[in-house]
């Protein structure tokens, strides 16, 4: 970076560093990212996310898929974690025929631990949403929650799904994005790189 490279390779660059570290780490890199292009390799999802304008995710040596965060997500999540917090800790038996009712059978309990519990909902049901929040927030006493958060698919999620075979499960849907040439990536607005001979990688373009 000192000398002025237009093109930076990064190859686990924050490896065994202190989250303190890293932070800084990630720091500069925006600081400096600007009129030059860094690929960056990492094992870390919110390093990923956090730095990268285009996330690259390899299995097998090979380019799965390309994109922004927001589109990685939309495409490969699974769809939206529902957290709550319980009054008691005791098994919550009520909450779960409720969401199950409002939004479908669809709904998966993730795990039940002391006073949180976790659902996830498929994205297609996104549009239930409005009514459902509505509801739920005027018999949120009477379900024994105290509070609760929703959140979109972690890039962690679409790590793991992509890495474990979603060629094999749904090859259309990636087909634009694995082994792609670089004339077909312009049209997508990024960046064509060679595959590196390794197992799991993630590949930030931070531009």
């Amino acid at each position: 970076m000192v000398g002025g490279s237009k093109f930076i390779l990064l190859d686990e660059p924050t490896a065994g560093m202190d989250l303190s570290a890293r932070r800084k780490m990630w720091d500069m890199l925006k600081k400096y990212k600007h009129d030059r292009i860094i690929s960056l390799t990492t094992h870390y999802m919110d390093e990923a996310d956090i730095l990268g304008d285009r996330i690259g995710i390899m299995a097998h040596g090979r380019i799965m898929c390309l994109g922004r965060s927001l589109f990685l997500k939309n495409k490969f999540g699974v769809g939206y974690r529902l957290s709550m917090v319980k009054k008691e800790k005791e098994p919550n038996t009520v909450v779960e025929g409720f969401l199950r009712e409002q939004l479908g059978d669809e709904v998966t309990r993730l795990s039940e631990v002391s006073s949180e519990i976790q659902f996830q909902i498929p994205k297609h049901l996104s549009p239930k949403f409005k009514t459902f929040f509505e509801v739920f927030d005027q018999k949120i006493e009477k379900l024994g929650i105290t509070s609760y958060g929703i959140s979109v698919t972690t890039l962690e999620e679409v790590f793991l799904k992509v890495g474990h075979g979603i060629k094999d499960e749904k090859e259309e849907e990636v087909k634009h994005g694995v082994d792609v040439s670089a004339k077909e990536l312009d049209k997508y607005d990024t960046f064509s790189i060679a595959t590196a001979p390794r197992r799991w990688a993630l590949v930030a373009f931070i531009e």
